[in-house]
């Protein structure tokens, strides 16, 4: 099942130069896990922050609540 497309794509890495397949070496091993791990580390980061936002607007709103409460007893 799998033996056909291998060995095509053998033959056709075989007649790549040198320096091509270094360069396709160089995007596969470096520059794609580096934006994977770049795009993972954006997204948690921003799913962090935005939590940490909504926590902070929440402590917010609960003292103006406070304030409010206070300010219709005293009146």
């Amino acid at each position: 099942m799998w033996n056909k497309p291998i060995k095509k794509l053998s033959r056709l890495f075989a007649n790549v130069h040198l320096r091509e397949k270094m360069f396709l070496f160089y995007i596969i091993g470096g520059v794609l896990p580096m934006l994977l791990a770049d795009v993972y580390m954006y997204t948690s980061v921003r799913n962090v922050m935005i939590e940490q936002e909504k926590e902070t607007e929440k402590d917010e709103l609960s003292m103006i609540a406070d304030s409010v409460n206070e300010s219709i007893a005293v009146i």
